[in-house]
């Protein structure tokens, strides 16, 4: 088989990674086998991750200057595919009138023009070789430009239950966060050292006829007054990114290796869990409860589904 990234031929001996992949390499082979090798999505987590594919489809329409109508019927028409009406969601965080109300109340507080930056383009994948076989994809949301000192930079959506500051130091040096500012300083040819991730808190908005301390009416007249959103900022240094990349190429090497030798599901006990030691077996890990079976065969279908892991498809949406 032939693709074509960024206009470069490759064969089928290219390793394809993203950030998620590399992640998953670095805390636990038997994670990054489960997840990215034999395609296995979580369940249980799955409908959190597809809840906010739904918000990111609104807030393109959004960002692309999309009317409220316009925003609105994206975002519904997105969650009713994914949450046939009638049917009721397993948390009531994500039940439909909630999240309508999350997403209405982020198009009236956050217009376009309160933006530090003008959007330049849109939800789309690239990739770059980062070396010789190995191409480093990133599924940016946005790339815009500074108002004021027209730097290019990345900006992610980035949906979750509670917008804590706990949450928000977990991208001070994340490796998403490094890979995108690196794959825009190969795109735009020029240093990109700052990024925003574009945080909705997506939790249970408060309600009933308890009065409020803060707004002092019944939480049915101000619960969507309590939606957050937080436009955060990071930034990154050369070296920074110059130590990312060494790492990033060690990870693919090591995917690679653990790709030809554990291609079978019948394998995957016996992968190592490096996630005991280094803090990777936590709420984050979607395969703990499979894991926690020894990984056994028996159990899989019934935790997980198969998926398969390629973001770089940019055929599968």
């Amino acid at each position: 088989m032939v693709g074509w990234v960024m206009g470069v031929m490759l064969m089928d001996e290219i390793v394809r990674v993203d950030n998620t992949l590399l992640v998953n390499v670095a805390i636990c082979d038997a994670r990054a086998i489960a997840g990215n090798i034999l395609h296995r999505r979580s369940k249980e987590d799955k409908i959190a991750a597809d809840m906010g594919n739904v918000f990111h489809a609104a807030l393109e329409e959004h960002f692309r200057g999309g009317s409220v109508d316009n925003v609105m019927f994206v975002f519904e028409a997105a969650y009713d595919a994914l949450i046939p009406p009638g049917e009721q969601p397993a948390e009531p965080r994500f039940a439909k009138e909630n999240v309508l109300r999350i997403m209405r109340r982020y198009i009236q507080v956050r217009p376009l023009e309160r933006y530090p930056f003008i959007p330049v383009k849109f939800e789309e994948t690239v990739g770059f070789e980062i070396a010789p076989g190995i191409v480093f994809y990133v599924k940016r949301d946005l790339l815009v430009q500074d108002k004021n000192s027209g730097m290019m930079y990345p900006v992610d959506h980035k949906t979750t239950g509670r917008v804590t500051d706990y949450w928000a130091k977990r991208f001070r040096m994340t490796s998403q966060m490094t890979g995108y500012c690196w794959a825009t300083s190969q795109e735009t040819g020029k240093p990109c050292l700052e990024c925003q991730v574009n945080a909705i808190e997506l939790g249970k908005l408060p309600s009933g006829t308890a009065k409020c301390k803060s707004h002092k009416v019944p939480y049915n007249e101000c619960g969507v007054e309590h939606a957050k959103f937080e436009l955060l900022t990071y930034s990154r240094t050369p070296e920074m990114i110059a130590r990312w990349k060494q790492d990033a190429i060690i990870l693919a090497n090591r995917f690679r290796t653990l790709k030809t030798a554990f291609a079978d599901v019948k394998l995957l006990p016996y992968a190592q869990r490096q996630g005991a030691f280094n803090g990777g077996c936590d709420n984050f890990c979607e395969h703990k409860k499979w894991c926690s079976m020894g990984f056994a065969e028996s159990a899989m279908d019934s935790l997980t589904v198969y998926e398969p892991w390629a973001p770089w498809d940019t055929t599968s949406g």
